[in-house]
């Protein structure tokens, strides 16, 4: 499995800068209901090292471990890994030894995360909403269910997606010019790990609740 190692952050946000290329989002599965689900509690030798760690440098271990996977292509794999099984298992688990609640109903893409397992109260959501971010910092995670914009410049249908923070800029007047940069796997439906750039502007307009789509919006974790 081919690796990247050593990325900079701040190389990112020089090189991607605000511009938010069409692009095809990734398609987990439509939502489906959810039974609570109950697990052992084990805490390992990962867990302990996390749990010695102040936010900030779990944060930073967050984006460390997804860093060094990008460019990473998950297609040959059964089933091929889309952006939230990439999250929970190939970022979150090895970096932290926390399992983000699976979903008892046997869909790996749902787009939220089950409440009822033995960590998840340190995978903390900190906030939800539909449309403009109050705040985020690097190393949070966003799951939406959103519109994103094609290839062709059109809007697709709302499906869910999921993505690693990996620096933000704001601060200016215009939202055109505040972006956020993202670590994901499967944005562009080749379930490979990239890097890139989403004004806040056309966050805001892919998040936004509308009569249409009374359910888009999206909620930030943090994981503590």
């Amino acid at each position: 499995m081919k690796t990247n190692l050593a990325l900079s952050i701040a190389l990112l946000v020089v090189v991607l800068g605000c511009s938010n290329n069409p692009v095809n989002s990734s398609k987990e599965q439509p939502p489906q209901s959810m039974a609570a689900a109950t697990t052992t509690c084990t805490v390992t030798p990962t867990l302990q090292a996390w749990n010695a760690l102040t936010q900030t440098q779990k944060n930073a271990k967050i984006l460390t471990v997804a860093q060094t996977m990008v460019g990473n292509n998950y297609s040959q794999y059964i089933p091929p890994v889309e952006c939230k099984p990439w999250v929970q298992s190939y970022v979150v688990l090895p970096a932290s030894g926390l399992m983000i609640g699976t979903n008892t109903s046997g869909n790996p893409n749902y787009f939220s995360w089950n409440s009822a397992t033995c960590f998840n109260g340190q995978i903390v959501k900190m906030y939800s909403n539909s449309g403009s971010l109050p705040w985020i910092n690097p190393g949070m995670i966003i799951q939406m269910w959103w519109t994103p914009r094609k290839s062709d410049g059109t809007l697709a249908a709302p499906g869910p997606h999921t993505a690693i923070v990996t620096a933000n800029v704001f601060g200016y007047t215009d939202d055109t010019k505040n972006c956020m940069t993202w670590i994901d796997c499967n944005y562009r439906n080749d379930y490979t790990v990239r890097v890139h750039s989403i004004s806040y502007a056309d966050f805001k307009l892919f998040t936004t609740a509308s009569a249409s789509y009374p359910a888009l919006g999206f909620s930030a974790y943090q994981i503590e």
